[in-house]
């Protein structure tokens, strides 16, 4: 699922995927994420828990992207 999730939520490689994801190589990402979108397309469950995850990371972003905002008195 991470490799699936790499791949269709960032602009990263196959290649970067692998690296970030223990030194796999392109092949086994591109064969991880084809299998992903089958299970997603003949299990609701699988593709159920794509979204969850999905909306997890987009609330931890914008969490994330509040602490780090800035405040006026460190604006230079």
């Amino acid at each position: 699922m991470a490799m699936y999730l790499a791949r269709e939520e960032t602009g990263a490689s196959l290649l970067q995927i692998g690296a970030a994801l223990g030194g796999r190589d392109h092949s086994t990402v591109m064969h991880g994420c084809s299998h992903i979108a089958e299970m997603m397309f003949s299990d609701p469950k699988i593709a159920q828990d794509a979204t969850n995850i999905r909306q997890r990371l987009s609330e931890t972003q914008r969490n994330m992207a509040e602490y780090v905002r800035p405040t006026d008195k460190h604006r230079v």
